[in-house]
């Protein structure tokens, strides 16, 4: 009888570790000792920020240009670009990484957010590059490039009155 019960605690337990490693295979998030694990955590650090402090996480997660450009940064200028931003984070996408022959990582990712309120919120999606180096045993953020951005809104930006069957533009000739 005791084999049986230990032999049924064993399933139970392999259950709980193969839903375990099944939920930690799908998590989203990638690896926080990867390249791509130091970007998802800066971006979603980032729009996650609800006091000063984080400027300093950031920081520690920064070097180069992209640690100057926070050193630089005014604790107002910082309060209105991370705190006072209408901003939610939806998704963060790895492209292209190459590696140089420094160790150094150049990356594409998309960048998607939202701006405004949810009921006609204006989503965002940037292509940039992010560029990295290994320090100690942390990847860090040396800086970022804008490639394109493109704007998505639902209400339509009206310039010229739409036109209707009855007031047509005239066809050209």
């Amino acid at each position: 009888m005791k084999l049986l019960s230990g032999i049924k605690t064993s399933a139970k337990l392999g259950s709980v570790l193969a839903m375990a490693m099944l939920a930690a295979a799908c998590t989203k998030a990638p690896q926080a000792d990867t390249p791509e694990g130091a970007l998802h955590r800066y971006v979603t650090l980032a729009f996650e920020a609800r006091n000063a402090g984080v400027k300093k996480e950031l920081m520690e997660l920064s070097t180069g240009d992209a640690l100057v450009y926070l050193q630089r940064m005014t604790d107002e200028d910082f309060k209105k670009q991370f705190l006072d931003a209408n901003l939610k984070f939806v998704s963060l996408k790895a492209k292209d990484k190459r590696q140089d022959a420094s160790g150094d990582v150049s990356m594409v990712y998309e960048l998607s957010y939202k701006e405004g309120q949810p009921a006609n919120a204006t989503v965002h999606t940037n292509k940039k590059i992010a560029y990295l180096t290994h320090e100690g045993a942390n990847w860090k953020i040396k800086a970022t490039k804008n490639m394109k951005s493109f704007v998505e809104r639902k209400e339509d930006l009206l310039i010229t009155p739409e036109t209707t069957e009855q007031n047509q533009a005239p066809a050209g000739k």
